[in-house]
């Protein structure tokens, strides 16, 4: 019997990748769409068990997307995702026949107990969640950085200066400056930051990212043309000024 296929329709990519990768380790199956244009066509080519959307996405807005599946399927269940904090996108939500609501920034952990009790309503098997082991350790990749007065060397935990000093670096701080040291100038956002190294985005792990921030401030302080902003209520900004 196949697992359940579940279609995300989600438009910021690092939180698509993390959600697929995270049920796929629960032996789900999952269909990514962009946005909501390709997901409805997608909808239409794999018909698939569950439609995990966010309510903001180019092409197609998921209010959209949810009122051309629900003029056609009456069963599919719909979770939708959104960042907005309006009463009434929930009411319109739910008017429009989806199935559950759920706010961003969210735990990882209830996004999948409510997949799995939608699924169970609707009479398929889905893994239990209790299989999932806990999220592990990120593994930076094998590539080496450069930026201002310093080279990253994510898989080696490393992070050298050009006056030939080298500072070691924890997993996660290696994974989160990897992330920086890639997008110089643009934001690196704090939700799919927290789902890819802890899992979740509960206050205390935002918490932590905090203090590993503080830290790799502090390890860069050497080249004093580089500053990690932080942008207030999205992520974090690497930035090489001067």
């Amino acid at each position: 019997m196949k697992s359940p296929l579940i279609l995300i329709a989600e438009d910021e990519t690092d939180l698509a990748h993390i959600l697929r990768d995270t049920l796929c380790m629960l032996d789900y199956r999952v269909v990514l769409a962009p946005d909501g244009r390709t997901a409805l066509q997608r909808y239409h080519e794999e018909r698939p068990d569950l439609v995990v959307t966010d309510v903001m996405m180019p092409q197609m807005d998921g209010f959209t997307l949810l009122r051309h599946i629900r003029s056609i399927d009456a069963d599919t269940p719909v979770i939708v995702l959104t960042a907005r904090t309006d009463t009434d996108d929930v009411v319109s939500g739910f008017k429009m026949g989806a199935t559950d609501y759920l706010r961003k920034p969210f735990a990882m952990r209830e996004l999948l107990v409510r997949i799995e009790a939608v699924l169970r309503r609707q009479g398929a098997q889905p893994p239990p969640i209790a299989a999932a082991a806990a999220p592990p350790e990120p593994v930076p990749s094998s590539v080496t950085l450069t930026l201002g007065r310093f080279t990253l060397h994510p898989a080696g935990q490393l992070l050298a200066a050009d006056d030939g000093t080298s500072q070691g670096l924890s997993s996660r701080e290696a994974a989160i400056l990897e992330r920086l040291f890639r997008a110089p100038g643009r934001v690196v956002e704090r939700t799919p930051l927290l789902l890819a190294l802890w899992g979740n985005d509960t206050v205390s792990n935002a918490r932590s990212l905090h203090v590993f921030i503080s830290r790799l401030r502090t390890k860069l302080a050497l080249d004093p043309r580089l500053h990690i902003h932080n942008v207030h209520g999205v992520g974090y900004r690497l930035m090489l000024e001067g």
